[in-house]
């Protein structure tokens, strides 16, 4: 489909990133449309992508090449825990495979995840490239919502599931935290995925 008429509402990740993905699919005219006046104001911090998504959004081409990053690998769970000091008592180092970029980006996307998937930056770059890849096969804007929805629809309710659960024993459901040691945690963590293969987001569909 070429030409054609596209406003994004938000100038968040995942509006800019719409916006890139259907200029460069053929759109005739992107406006972008973000009520923050001004410059958007950096928060002062990064973005984290899971490792394996972003290989898969440099092959794409939703994640530029050569953004300056750093490799994570563990996340430390800490408790409180007078004896241990003021650093409290190490728990659990849990794998940790992403890297955060360094980007501070202002705005929300229309799909609301609580943050503990550590997955939105990744998401809103995979639903931008699949916007894009139905945009150069569709030949109506009714061809590609039906398209984008059938190949990103189940993917983002997944997440919003995945987010619930973890919010609620992160914050809402928390177990005795100090009385755990690193298999528990590792047992607990499991528990709360209930067979999600983990964080970060899932691989696109081919």
């Amino acid at each position: 489909m070429r030409g054609g008429t596209v406003a994004v509402i938000g100038g968040s990740i995942a509006g800019c990133a719409v916006a890139a993905a259907v200029a460069r699919a053929g759109a005739g005219q992107v406006t972008v449309l973000e009520r923050t006046r001004g410059r958007l104001a950096d928060r002062g911090v990064g973005l984290c992508v899971h490792d394996e998504r972003a290989v898969e959004l440099r092959a794409s081409g939703a994640l530029p090449v050569g953004i300056a990053a750093h490799p994570l690998q563990r996340r430390r769970w800490v408790v409180r825990d007078d004896a241990e000091g003021a650093g409290g008592r190490l728990i659990w180092q849990q794998p940790f495979p992403f890297h955060s970029y360094h980007w501070a980006l202002a705005g929300d996307a229309a799909g609301v995840v609580r943050p503990h998937n550590t997955s939105g930056a990744a998401k809103a770059l995979q639903d931008a490239t699949a916007l894009a890849d139905g945009w150069r096969r569709s030949e109506s804007f009714e061809e590609l919502l039906d398209g984008y929805h059938r190949a990103r629809g189940a993917a983002g309710r997944e997440l919003v599931a995945l987010a619930r659960r973890l919010g609620r024993a992160q914050v809402e459901r928390t177990p005795a935290w100090a009385a755990m040691d690193g298999d528990g945690m590792a047992a607990w963590w499991r528990g709360q995925l209930d067979g999600a293969p983990g964080i970060g987001g899932r691989a696109m569909a081919p």
